[in-house]
Parts: structure tokens; C-alpha cells; sequence
């Protein structure tokens, strides 16, 4: 059966996709640092909100005045979530990339070394924005949550390496 795009224009389709996703949320991640001290408050107010509708919707109470909760919400989903998110995107860009292992190396690890860039770049940012500083303990949650993608898809790919390097050395024998 003929099918209307064939595979590797379908896959082209979604390297777009995903990269897009990757610039979007890296451009969101900037915007945000650049929120003064008040609108990022606000703005992780909001994302507390549906956290606490969330938790106490499955019998979680939450005290969404508490520090503890609002701090845990700004590194939980703002530092760490976010970072998460724009990695997975890159995963996928990277897996979804030609059977090149050597180009697919590549742009594992320049993705690895914008997500430290970013995580810096971001929190530098946030030195100038009114009411805020930036922290390197956040630089490091920041790329906490953008290396556990990576590293996941990083270790996965060298057991499938040496899987099937071994395979291949059982066959000649």
C-alpha cells in the first residue's frame, strides 16, 4: 500500500517539530529570567495554584503560602521542569536524526554543552531583572533537569552499541 509522504520526509517533518519545540522553550526559559522580582512570584503563584488543584484533587493537602511549597514550585518546575522539557526536545531531534553515529554524537553533545550555556546565560540574565539575583545552586538544578534526558538517551545508546558490537563479533566466529 502507497502511503502519501514516505518516511524519511514524515521523520524530516518531525526533526522540525521537535526542534522548534526546543528554540520555543529555550526562548520562554530567557523570558522568563528576564521577569522582574514580582512577575516571576506571580507567575510561579499561578503554576502553584494547579500544582495544589493537582495534589489535592488525589488527597494531598497543600499550603500554598507556605515557603517550603512556593520554593519547591520555583525549583521543581521553573528551574528543573523546564530544563527537562527543552532536553527532551533535543533527544528527540538527536534520535530522530539519520542512522549517523557519528553526527548523532555530535549533536548530543553540543545540545549538552547549550544546556549549560543556557542554565548560565539565564540566571546572569536574572541579575538584571528588578527584585532578583542569580544563583548557581540554580544553574546546577537547571542542568540537573536538562542531563537526565541526555543521560538516559546517552546510556541507552552505548548498551545498544556494545549489544550489537558483540553480536556482530558472535557472527564472525
Amino acid at each position: 500500500m502507497k502511503t502519501l509522504f514516505s518516511k524519511s520526509i514524515v521523520k524530516n517533518i518531525f526533526v522540525v517539530i521537535f526542534f522548534a519545540l526546543f528554540v520555543a522553550m529555550s526562548s520562554a526559559i530567557i523570558y522568563f529570567s528576564t521577569e522582574n522580582a514580582e512577575l516571576s512570584s506571580q507567575t510561579s503563584d499561578k503554576v502553584g495554584e494547579i500544582v495544589a488543584i493537582v495534589a489535592e484533587s488525589i488527597g494531598i493537602k497543600v499550603d500554598q503560602n507556605s515557603d517550603s511549597f512556593k520554593n519547591f514550585i520555583r525549583k521543581a518546575f521553573g528551574h528543573f521542569g523546564l530544563f527537562l522539557v527543552v532536553s527532551v526536545n533535543g533527544v528527540l531531534v538527536t534520535l530522530l536524526l539519520k542512522n549517523n553515529p557519528q553526527m548523532k554524537r555530535i549533536v548530543a553533545y553540543s545540545f549538552l554543552g547549550y544546556g549549560l550555556i543556557l542554565a548560565i546565560i539565564t540566571e546572569i540574565i536574572q541579575t538584571q531583572a528588578g527584585g532578583r539575583s542569580g544563583q548557581f545552586s540554580d544553574v546546577l538544578i537547571d542542568y540537573f533537569g536538562y542531563i537526565i534526558p541526555f543521560g538516559i538517551f546517552l546510556a541507552t545508546s552505548f548498551i545498544i552499541y556494545r549489544r550489537n558490537r558483540k553480536n556482530c563479533k558472535q557472527i564472525e566466529v
